[in-house]
């Protein structure tokens, strides 16, 4: 009798499992009109959307996500100052590239994937807490629905993956209930927490959680720190703290593997200052708003709450990303619930849900106080670190804490009506409508994506890309216009960041300028280049290897108009327009044959590795920024200061230097200027002094030291120590005498 009931419990289970998963489709279906989509073409195909593609697509091509050999011509790119604890994540990516190399297919299933997920983790999670199946699955599906899922969407990809929640809550709440406490004579035995089949499986989470991003690894920290530090409180058992702080190193640990290749670049090759960078006023900026979470979600299907909703975002302060923070009127029930106990709990009676109630109150209010604008997390961010930036996105744990609440009542609720037969139907008509009601409130028809225009667009750029490749021989790289630098760069004109992506999102075999890292020496190579009066630009980009251009028009006030006839004038060649007239591509096949002409075999490779190895300048020390007008450029510095030449090339090069210098006053005063072998003194005053010097300059790099002993400019509204300015620096690569 027990097997059969022990089968029968199976079958239940299984059922239960196969219907959550099966309305979380048709809800997906209904909620995203899915029958409209073409599965191929992904449901975002701009801004964060592209660059995630583009990501997913290295993993591809690439075989990993770290290198990539077709972005970031000429010299290829890397993403190791852009750090990521995802690895699980990108993992699960490169096993769908085993079977298929569609990106926007392996994307597109990706995040309908986590809707299910995240319904069968959260399913666990309530039915652990003995929560009744019918109230179990609506709630899931509550909390899978969100508005965050849809916000962030395929733009912010790796967010949508928070299925692990639920379960890092679950194993708050075993810390919390003392499921690892010690009550042996001797307080700390870590060997008899590891045989605790629970410890193992938290463990075991908690390293698969630190794969799945650093956002939800960080806020998973603080709530088992918070369980960890309460359970201690009440009882004064040092277990409590030990098997927290055993968790929160293997959290640790998981995200510093994670990021274990990147720490190694950094330390081989120095920190990028331009790179992934955040301020402590980030953390307020972005920071979690209560009032946000109990507003309606924008664009609310009810009218009137989706124009009170659009006046408090056109009105209120500090309106981003934080808008994704919407509960939906049930979770905000159980967020109000939360507080409440959070203040009166301790009047009512102790029973078993009263008590999962308050100790989901006591993680719901920790959350508020370290998320909350000018929280805790402002407070971290001036003192550890600014990098945790997002606050707001900790709403999916608090949503889970809500929505736990609320399932703990309604099922509290159904089990008494069942008690009476005529109230018997509240067990499953009660947990639909709440159901109903929520996925109505939490969703919107934005949420639905422009397929259309989608596929419209991604279609127009497949065409426009097939007839490049098929212009150009195979592995040929493309110069792309205008330079912009990746990643995180705002909209230039009309052309939103990450849109020079599309390039290499529909090529096979070419490579693309694009993409290389910011701070680093490529990234500026690109910039020199672009910079370039035009025939000395098309002169480089052809030695250095590029067989054509691509423009992007929408990245110019006046579509690219001039750039375009002055291209054509250059090269006597009419380009080909994508058919929407966005994309421009000149071929240079021609030009780079007919400019080859011009040297000798000596010659061109000497011209070639001048194009791809310029000198790299970097002032540091004294040295202030570039300030310029339209006719002139200059750079202050205090009383010393120096310039690094740098040769990336294996062979030395003859240059010579050229500047005007000068100070803030008509007294004449001495500066020094020395290298490794020769030094110089120059009479300045505010009278610019040219000074031209041809040096020597080793494959490496090479310092110049500046020095003056001039005062200080009297500037009473500049903070910096001001003392002379370098003019119109320049360096010429001297031809090699043959």
């Amino acid at each position: 009798m027990q097997r059969i009931k022990n089968n029968d419990n199976q079958m239940n289970s299984v059922l239960m499992y196969t219907s959550a998963i099966l309305l979380t489709l048709v809800i997906l279906v209904g909620v995203m009109k899915l029958w409209h989509a073409n599965l191929t073409v992904p449901f975002n195909y701009g801004g964060d959307g592209i660059f995630t593609q583009a990501y997913i697509k290295g993993i591809v091509d690439n075989g990993w996500f770290l290198n990539n050999r077709f972005f970031g011509a000429p010299f290829g790119a890397n993403m190791f100052d852009y750090p990521s604890s995802d690895g699980l994540t990108l993992l699960w990516v490169k096993f769908l590239s085993f079977f298929t190399q569609q990106v926007g297919l392996i994307v597109n299933s990706s995040f309908i994937l986590t809707f299910i997920m995240t319904t069968i983790t959260s399913l666990y999670v309530f039915r652990k807490f003995g929560i009744s199946r019918t109230v179990a699955v609506g709630i899931s599906l509550l909390y899978s629905f969100l508005p965050y899922h849809f916000f962030r969407g395929e733009g912010h990809f790796f967010l949508s993956f928070y299925f692990q929640v639920p379960l890092l809550i679950m194993i708050a709440l075993w810390i919390i209930n003392g499921e690892f406490a010690s009550y042996s004579a001797i307080p700390i035995r870590i060997r008899d927490l590891c045989r605790q089949r629970k410890f193992v499986l938290s463990a075991l989470i908690c390293l698969v959680s630190s794969c799945i991003g650093v956002y939800y690894a960080f806020f998973a920290c603080f709530f088992l720190f918070v369980a960890g530090f309460d359970a201690f409180v009440r009882d004064k058992r040092i277990s409590h703290i030990v098997a927290t702080v055993i968790l929160l190193c293997v959290m640790g640990s998981g995200v510093v593997l994670n990021i274990a290749p990147n720490l190694i670049y950094v330390h081989n090759h120095g920190t990028n200052a331009e790179v992934a960078h955040k301020s402590p006023e980030d953390s307020e900026i972005y920071g979690l708003k209560i009032t946000q979470m109990l507003l309606p979600v924008s664009g609310h299907r009810i009218g009137f709450l989706a124009k009170d909703k659009a006046l408090y975002d056109a009105s209120a302060p500090l309106v981003n990303e934080n808008d994704s923070a919407t509960l939906g009127v049930i979770g905000s029930i159980g967020f109000v619930i939360l507080i409440a106990m959070a203040i009166f709990g301790s009047f009512l009676p102790v029973s078993r849900d009263i008590l999962v109630i308050r100790q989901l109150a006591v993680l719901n209010l920790s959350g508020i106080l370290l998320a909350t604008i000018g929280g805790f997390g402002t407070m971290f961010a001036l003192i550890i670190s600014p990098e945790i930036r997002g606050y707001n996105r900790i709403v999916v744990f608090i949503a889970f804490l809500s929505l736990f609440a609320v399932g703990v009542l309604v099922d509290k609720l159904v089990n008494l009506a069942s008690q009476y037969r005529r109230l018997r139907w509240v067990r499953f008509i009660l947990p639909v409508f709440i159901l109903a009601v929520g996925i109505y409130d939490q969703t919107t028809v934005h949420y639905i994506p422009d397929y259309n225009g989608v596929r419209s667009s991604y279609e127009n750029d497949a065409r426009f890309i097939s007839q490049i490749e098929h212009s150009v021989p195979k592995d040929s790289m493309i110069f792309q216009l205008p330079y912009v630098p990746f990643p995180e760069n705002p909209l230039v004109n009309n052309m939103a960041d990450y849109d020079l992506f599309r390039g290499y999102l529909h090529s096979q075999d070419l490579s693309w300028s694009y993409g290389t890292m910011k701070g680093r020496a490529g990234d500026k190579w690109y910039k020199d280049v672009s910079q370039q009066p035009l025939d000395e630009m098309l002169k480089t980009i052809s030695l250095s290897g590029f067989n054509g251009i691509y423009i992007d028009r929408y990245g110019y006030k006046d579509q690219a108009n001039k750039m375009i006839a002055d291209i054509s004038q250059h090269l006597d060649e009419q380009p080909i327009y994508s058919n929407n007239q966005r994309l421009v591509f000149f071929n240079l096949i021609k030009f780079n044959n007919s400019l080859k002409l011009g040297y000798t075999p000596q010659q061109y490779e000497v011209a070639q590795d001048n194009a791809l190895h310029p000198l790299l300048m970097s002032w540091k020390g004294g040295f202030s920024g570039l300030e310029d007008t339209t006719s002139a450029n200059w750079r202050w510095c205090s009383s010393t200061g120096q310039s690094e030449l740098n040769n990336p090339s294996d062979k030395p090069k003859q240059v010579e230097i050229q500047m005007s210098i000068a100070t803030g006053y008509p007294e004449k005063s001495n500066l020094y200027i020395s290298g490794t072998d020769f030094s110089d003194k120059l009479i300045v005053s505010n009278q610019s002094t040219l000074y031209t010097k041809i040096i020597n300059v080793p494959p490496g790099n090479y310092i110049l030291k500046f020095s003056s002993d001039a005062k200080r400019v009297d500037a009473p509204q500049d903070p910096r120590y001001l003392v002379f300015r370098v003019e119109n620096f320049k360096s010429t690569i001297l031809p090699q005498k043959y």
